[in-house]
């Protein structure tokens, strides 16, 4: 009699709050065919094949795969730090019966492949059609700090990548055990997946969202107390190496051509995915940008450390395509245009080499026509953007109001 009453108290409390159990838990979600499938594997071999064939490799051997190459061939507690407690990689690469340098280019290669197949399953959980799904992927592949993967797949970027798109496609879709496996492994490839960890927390489950950040936070810790060394720096001793607080410009500089025009059409975007993924996408999002600016602080590459936002701006680039499709041919046509013209001018590649004159400088000018196209953009939207953050708003407000339920 109690649990009926509660029930029907529940009912009330849904009918007046302007949500329905069915708006909560009713996923947009495109249903997953074969052949859909295919197309998305054919569509992640493309762009890896044409990542492969039209940037130019890196030749010359230095820096952080010096420390990679010698873990591969045993000398873990000789390589500097914190290279050497990222030991994923180098155990996977040892495995190969490859070259060092090799192993961790098909290491990376396959990273990449399920990179991308992950995130345009994760349009698909959006209920976005292939097609956005392949055009918001295409906006961040053509990036500078994306396509740097080809330049130089002899590091463990692609891997830690590749964790933070499972866990992305795993929070997203309910999927514990894949977000926990993800979170677990990341670490112990790039750090900076443990910035991901505590999204869990967003679905309202506490219990498994503290417990994955705590076991991450305990596998981070693991090789550090097996090979750290007193010689090791200190994080204050590389913040202080780096001096990012002394160049602020200059950091202002490096972060927004990390990502140039995608930065605006992605927080654009954000605000038109689905109600029921808006807070966990919003989250992920927030949790990965402070994860890159707090790496940036003891990094010298502050693009490469962004390049971790990948899938969200992806997710979102890809809603907004959605969005710009009702809107007229002309939009659309410029913004992959703008994406294609971002691939052939970020990185040194077979048709643009680094002394072209398509390199370098004229990528200020491609910027400043994607600030263009964001104002143009925006006045396409000026009706229903304030709209969808209105929405979205009420939203969350009304979804933090509800009493907690045991479902994660």
């Amino acid at each position: 009699m109690q649990k009926r009453l509660a029930g029907r108290q529940q009912a009330i409390y849904d009918t007046l709050s302007g949500y329905t159990a069915a708006n909560q838990t009713k996923e947009p979600m495109r249903r997953l065919t074969l052949p859909n499938l295919v197309l998305m594997i054919v569509v992640s071999f493309l762009l890896l094949f044409f990542g492969h064939s039209l940037v130019l490799h890196r030749t010359q051997i230095i820096g952080d795969t010096n420390a990679y190459i010698s873990m591969i061939e045993g000398d873990f507690a000789g390589a500097p730090s914190p290279f050497k407690f990222r030991i994923l990689v180098p155990f996977l690469a040892g495995l190969l019966p490859l070259s060092p340098t090799d192993s961790l280019r098909v290491i990376s290669y396959a990273s990449l492949f399920l990179c991308y197949l992950f995130i345009l399953l994760t349009c698909r959980r959006l209920g976005l059609s292939t097609k956005h799904a392949v055009v918001g992927l295409l906006a961040v592949w053509g990036s500078t700090w994306h396509l740097y993967n080809y330049f130089n797949p002899y590091l463990t970027d692609s891997v830690g990548l590749l964790m933070i798109c499972a866990m992305v496609y795993a929070v997203l879709s309910g999927r514990f055990f894949l977000f926990c496996a993800a979170a677990l492994m990341g670490v112990l490839a790039r750090e900076t997946t443990i910035f991901l960890a505590p999204i869990w927390i967003v679905r309202r489950d506490w219990l498994r969202g503290v417990s994955v950040l705590l076991a991450s936070m305990l596998v981070l810790l693991i090789p550090r107390y097996y090979l750290a060394a007193e010689s090791d720096p200190t994080l204050i001793a590389a913040f202080q190496s780096i001096g990012i607080l002394n160049q602020p410009l200059e950091f202002a500089k490096d972060t927004f051509l990390s990502w140039g025009f995608v930065w605006f059409l992605s927080l654009i975007g954000v605000w038109y995915l689905p109600n029921v993924r808006f807070a966990l996408a919003a989250a992920s999002y927030f949790g990965l940008l402070v994860g890159a600016v707090l790496t940036s602080f003891v990094a010298t590459d502050t693009g490469r450390m962004f390049s971790i936002l990948t899938p969200i701006l992806a997710l979102s680039c890809a809603q907004l395509y959605s969005e710009l499709t009702s809107r007229g041919r002309l939009l659309t046509l410029a913004l992959i245009s703008l994406i294609v013209i971002q691939a052939l001018t970020s990185i040194p590649n077979i048709v643009f080499g680094a002394g072209s004159w398509a390199y370098g400088t004229p990528r200020i000018a491609l910027l400043s026509v994607g600030i263009i196209y964001t104002a143009i953009v925006l006045i396409a939207l000026r009706a229903s953007l304030p709209k969808a953050v209105r929405e979205k708003t009420a939203y969350l407000t009304e979804t933090m109001r509800r009493p907690r339920t045991n479902a994660g």
